[in-house]
């Protein structure tokens, strides 16, 4: 393999680690702060984290090929830009990425289950209640920051 196609298969490999952990992060936040709400708590706060896991292996068929996308093909054009240009790119690409996660989380059960949902409404019940704009401002912030900071470095 030619040093292109090598970093290609880096820069992809990065993009899904980078997917994973942002995604394991905001998860792992997101649980956090809704449990945190006023109202009981239900949560041991190492079940945060098992959440988390269980919201990534959910949704890695997702992330793995977005933060492969991310890489190969975001990666080479942010090289380009100024950090504060990669920053807000990243920002609106990150919100728009967060949308169709968003819309993803909210479909699921209807996805997963062959178009017969689990339960009507299983997303707004509770104190979990799930936010689609927690998931859009957190990938746009995500994608932000790592724009920038791939800007930043030039490598």
């Amino acid at each position: 393999m030619d040093s292109a196609v090598k970093q290609r298969w880096k820069d992809g490999i990065t993009g899904i680690a980078q997917g994973l952990v942002g995604a394991y992060l905001g998860a792992a936040l997101y649980v956090r702060i809704k449990d945190s709400a006023p109202g009981p708590t239900y949560l041991d706060p190492s079940d945060v984290f098992v959440i988390a896991g269980a919201a990534l292996l959910l949704f890695c068929w997702w992330i793995v090929p977005m933060g492969a996308c991310f890489g190969v093909f975001a990666k080479p054009m942010i090289r380009r830009w100024s950090s504060r240009e990669a920053f807000f790119r990243g920002l609106v690409l990150g919100a728009l990425v967060g949308a169709l996660a968003g819309l993803l989380v909210i479909n699921a059960p209807t996805l997963v289950m062959g178009g017969h949902s689990m339960e009507p409404g299983w997303h707004s019940l509770g104190p979990m209640k799930y936010q689609p704009w927690f998931t859009v401002g957190y990938c746009a912030v995500w994608c932000g920051l790592y724009s920038w900071e791939q800007a930043r470095r030039r490598v």
